[in-house]
């Protein structure tokens, strides 16, 4: 609105300097400057005055709760507030996209309800656990595990540069625990019978033994012969995917967290105090002697001094990175200050300056989003590259954080994305038609043994005997569970998700992976261990608790949409997904904390 009213002002007051200068001639054609000003006029009265004028216009876009178009206020005020949590939530705006302007509209009108009914219930968030919750939370907490005044301003910074206040910032933090608290009281009726635990455990832990059979492309050695015609053709329709990635070229600095630590001198008292403050960290630290005297048990705690010493040696290196990262930070912000171009002076030399100030400075090759850099650990290095690539004025990057050290980069040179001729990747296109029908020819070669075998097995052999039939090879797996982590045949997580119902001596349909396919027959089930079961029957039940809890808010929740009558309006129909961008663009990483809500 503000760049629009300049536009407005400027526009103006060239005009009035027009009619200062040509008042003469506006006196004498008056009457025709008056009716033009009339015919541009006459449409904006007849839409004030319309009973179908933009007010009414407006309540049709709304909402509307038991019939009525919700507050404006209060609607508007609900968006802003999804608006902002989403921010900083992700540090990225919020999409432009109609899937999620729709569900925008959808979590203002729920995030409206459900501070009314908030307020109903009379729940509230005293300042002294918004406090708490702020002073606990991981995101600005040092690696001492305290809360970090530094983090809490550079991120109330990030915020800022977004227009999100401290204040705001602090109301939306303060809202979110009141709706943590609401989804407490709603949940609070959720319970967990033994029953339930029992159902839910077994099918994930029920123990299988498949014996699987799998087609691999590698294995099919037949030779595939590609006409020029049809790789030309393959190149027009798939012109995109041959597309050669954008590349950067820049030189660095290099503030090295290794390095910086030599230079840095950790305290006795510093170790100790630290020491002290989370002994509770270092239970290796104490020897415990229990002794049974008269029938009674005594335990005495003593220091073992090895450990003690191996405690306090990790606590000095901790200390020690510590200071040597903020160390580095502090320089590479110095830097990025000492390079800021000026108008009136020639281009700061990057070079000598981080040199004078004992950083490493080197130069890259050209590289991709994707090539890795030796020595370079971290996106956030191609992020602040490829960002520079985009707008290499001024030339130089803020100081950039890794978890080896802080950077600061300057741009040499970039080469935009390009999509290659024919004559360049033309062997590349070949042997990508090469390997697709490879892939497919073997894909074909498992199905139409899977049915040969099916037809063998309802003939009455055994699956193995048709197997050796047709001479397929059998790998057998298990026992596994449909939980299990370690599992680590092809296509794995396909497999357990097969299992679960099926019955002994089935055969599965076949399952497709990257390299052709596979199917298996189900050897044996057996039930859960019964002590694996009750080891880990608390977090089941707490699990199923916490998914119970999230299920009665939900249902909850929609009861209450029916009740107020929700109609969140008129929905944007979805247009086509667009085509593909040859680069995506890096965003900058922030770090933003979770919602505290529970």
């Amino acid at each position: 609105m503000g760049k629009t009213a300049g536009i407005l002002r400027a526009t103006f007051a060239k005009e009035n300097i027009m009619f200062i200068a040509h008042g003469e001639k506006v006196r004498k054609h008056s009457r025709w400057i008056l009716a033009g000003i009339l015919i541009l006029l006459i449409p904006g009265f007849i839409a004030l005055f319309t009973t179908t004028g933009s007010r009414d216009r407006t309540e049709e876009q709304l909402p509307t709760l038991r019939g009525k178009p919700v507050n404006a206020a209060e609607y508007m005020s609900a968006r802003r507030d999804v608006r902002d949590l989403y921010y900083i939530n992700t540090g990225r705006e919020l999409p432009s996209t109609p899937q999620f302007q729709n569900e925008w509209r959808r979590e203002a009108v729920l995030r409206l309800l459900q501070l009314r009914k908030a307020r109903e219930l009379g729940i509230r968030a005293p300042e002294s656990l918004l406090m708490q919750w702020l002073q606990n939370h991981p995101v600005f907490r040092n690696e001492r595990g305290q809360f970090d005044p530094d983090r809490y301003r550079r991120f109330l910074i990030m915020l800022n540069n977004r227009g999100i206040t401290e204040s705001r910032f602090i109301e939306l933090m303060r809202q979110e625990l009141i709706l943590g608290q609401l989804r407490d009281w709603v949940g609070a009726g959720a319970k967990v019978t033994p029953q339930e635990v029992s159902l839910s455990y077994g099918p994930m832990h029920e123990r299988v033994t498949i014996d699987l059979v799998q087609f691999n492309m590698s294995d099919n050695k037949d030779p595939i012969a590609v006409s020029e015609t049809d790789a030309k053709a393959y190149y027009d329709a798939h012109k995109e995917n041959f597309r050669k990635p954008a590349l950067v070229k820049v030189r660095y600095a290099f503030f090295a967290i290794n390095d910086l630590k030599k230079t840095v001198k950790v305290s006795e008292t510093e170790v100790d105090n630290y020491f002290e403050e989370n002994r509770h960290r270092f239970p290796q630290v104490m020897d415990l002697t229990t002794n049974i005297v008269g029938g009674a048990t005594n335990v005495t705690a003593s220091v073992n001094s090895n450990a003690l010493a191996l405690a306090k040696a990790s606590i000095r290196e901790m200390l020690a990175a510590i200071e040597a990262r903020r160390k580095a930070g502090e320089l590479a912000q110095q830097l990025a200050v000492k390079v800021v171009p000026d108008a009136n002076a020639p281009r700061p030399d990057l070079a000598k300056i981080a040199t004078e100030m004992g950083a490493t400075v080197k130069e890259t090759d050209f590289f991709s989003q994707n090539d890795p850099l030796p020595g370079i650990s971290g996106r956030s290095f191609y992020e602040a590259a490829f960002l520079l690539a985009r707008r290499p004025e001024p030339p130089f990057s803020d100081a950039i954080e890794t978890p080896d050290g802080c950077y600061v980069l300057e741009y040499l040179d970039g080469k935009p994305s390009r999509i290659p001729g024919f004559d360049e990747v033309k062997q590349q296109v070949i042997e990508r038609i090469q390997e697709e029908r490879r892939y497919e020819a073997t894909v074909q070669q498992g199905q139409t043994a899977l049915a040969k075998v099916r037809e063998l097995v309802a003939a009455g052999k055994s699956f193995s005997n048709a197997c050796a039939e047709l001479k397929l090879k059998i790998d057998t797996y298990g026992p596994f569970t449909a939980s299990d982590q370690e599992f680590a045949a092809p296509a794995a997580a396909r497999i357990q998700q097969a299992v679960l119902g099926m019955p002994v001596n089935a055969i599965s349909e076949f399952i497709t992976t990257a390299t052709g396919g596979e199917f298996f027959h189900l050897r044996d089930r057996q039930p859960p261990d019964a002590a694996a079961f009750e080891a880990d029957r608390s977090r089941i039940t707490e699990q199923m608790f916490l998914r119970n809890r999230r299920a009665l808010y939900e249902s909850w929740l929609q009861t209450l949409l029916r009740e107020e009558q929700v109609d969140f309006g008129k929905i944007a129909v979805a247009p086509p997904p667009p085509a593909p961008e040859p680069e995506e663009e890096p965003t900058e990483p922030s770090p933003a904390p979770p919602s505290p809500a529970r």
